[in-house]
């Protein structure tokens, strides 16, 4: 499978991840109830999956390629992407020490958790978008050499 590919579905199964933290979000908002199995699976994949292992694979794809597109340079494009990367992580910390606290009975805390949830839900969503544009990985059709 080449590498795009492999992108392209990893970044279908951060969505999947993504709807099922949003439930969970809604759920505690609504009757606050939390399934906490759900909710370690889900920091664990973000944790594991995406921050230790996606990211990294996709810095280093893009390091062997030259943008033709939209950026001046591929620099800047790793640049960008990279940022995203760092904001994604500490939004991730911030959300996992919301929910630690919310974990040790602190049940005001979980008007943290589903702040912190909707926003790393938002900044990975904008992080593949601005992705899938760079690659076009839609059409699975790179649009760098």
């Amino acid at each position: 499978m080449e590498t795009m590919e492999m992108i392209h579905k990893e970044h279908r199964n951060i969505e999947a991840v993504l709807r099922a933290l949003k439930k969970e979000i809604v759920s505690l908002a609504i009757d606050q109830r939390v399934d906490k199995v759900m909710w370690a699976m889900s920091l664990a994949f973000i944790k594991d999956s995406v921050i230790d292992f996606h990211h990294l694979r996709e810095r280093e794809y893009f390091r062997e390629y030259k943008l033709i597109s939209l950026y001046e340079s591929s620099s800047e494009m790793l640049h960008t992407i990279t940022e995203y990367h760092e904001l994604v992580e500490l939004q991730y910390n911030k959300l996992v020490e919301c929910w630690n606290l919310y974990q040790e009975g602190q049940t005001l805390a979980r008007f943290n958790v589903m702040e912190e949830g909707e926003k790393l839900i938002r900044l990975l969503g904008a992080s593949m978008l601005l992705e899938e544009k760079l690659f076009n990985l839609t059409t699975h059709e790179c649009i760098v050499k």
